[in-house]
């Protein structure tokens, strides 16, 4: 049973959510009898977003950087080519100069994706490296979604700011967009403050790092003692908490398992690229609302 992030599951949300801001950027929708076009272009981008994931998450490719550089290069452009080419062979056109266009700006647009993408493969490995339910393991599932929806708030401009090459239709709505935007950024805050909680926690373990000593291997599992397991690490630790006499015994106060500053090292850097994602998202939304008014 899985307990990782689904990157099947991000992808086609993200890529289907993209294919709507794309639409909005080439007005289409708007015009009369483009609107299955819109339909098409979104389901062919989370479908397509569906195939790619499983396929990097396949163990094969998954285990290969070597097979990951080449789905990545290759898979991913001709993903976006097939977008493309699908949705304007759905829309009923079957001029070769509008089929070529579109299987080239699919071709262009997957090229594109192939540096967010990778990013965002690369946080689900980390992922499902960390141990399950780990400290770590919940701060980079977080993170597989931190860079899908700072694009995502960022893709907001493009597509209210419209192809200004193309007629502007009176009826052209900003408003889904615009919502795009705001749950991208509401879930950039709630993320952020997930990670400071999860420093927070990460630092004072830490802190108590000169207090722990590593755990005997044939020592008995203690029921009393609270357990923290930190994801990354091998070792197990332990802080002992002297009895007020000195014929009393020794007991186990806390265990640890894990390297507490590597986790520590690792939550900060989660918390550093949630920040920069946040302030992205930001910007853009106000961006977005002063050209939506």
């Amino acid at each position: 049973m899985r307990v990782g992030p689904s990157l099947p599951a991000v992808l086609a949300v993200w890529c289907g959510l993209a294919a709507w801001l794309v639409c909005d950027f080439q007005r289409l929708g708007y015009y009369p009898g483009d609107v299955f076009l819109r339909a098409a272009a979104v389901a062919g981008g989370a479908l397509g977003g569906t195939f790619l994931g499983a396929i990097l998450q396949g163990e094969r490719v998954a285990r290969s950087r070597l097979w990951t550089t080449l789905v990545l290069g290759v898979v991913l452009p001709l993903v976006g080519a097939g977008i493309g080419l699908g949705a304007t062979v759905a829309f009923g056109s079957s001029a070769t100069s509008v089929l070529e266009e579109a299987t080239f700006t699919g071709l262009v647009g997957g090229l594109a994706a192939i540096p967010g993408v990778a990013l965002t493969a690369r946080a689900a490995k980390r992922a499902d490296r960390a141990r399950p339910g780990s400290v770590i393991h919940e701060i980079e599932r977080r993170a597989v979604w931190t860079l899908p929806a700072a694009t995502l708030a960022l893709g907001t401009v493009f597509a209210v700011r419209r192809n200004p090459y193309l007629l502007r239709m009176a009826h052209e709505d900003p408003a889904p967009a615009l919502a795009i935007a705001v749950i991208a950024t509401i879930s950039l805050i709630i993320t952020f403050a997930q990670e400071i909680s999860a420093v927070r926690f990460s630092s004072r373990v830490a802190a108590t790092a000169s207090e722990l000593r590593p755990r005997e291997a044939d020592a008995l599992e203690s029921q009393d003692a609270p357990q923290i397991d930190l994801g990354v690490g091998k070792q197990v630790l332990e802080q002992i908490q002297n009895g007020f006499s000195y014929r009393s015994a020794e007991t186990i106060s806390l265990i640890v398992r894990g390297d507490p500053a590597l986790a520590n090292a690792i939550a900060r850097r989660a918390a550093l690229r949630t920040a920069v994602a946040l302030l992205v998202a930001l910007g853009s939304m106000a961006v977005t609302a002063a050209l939506a008014d």
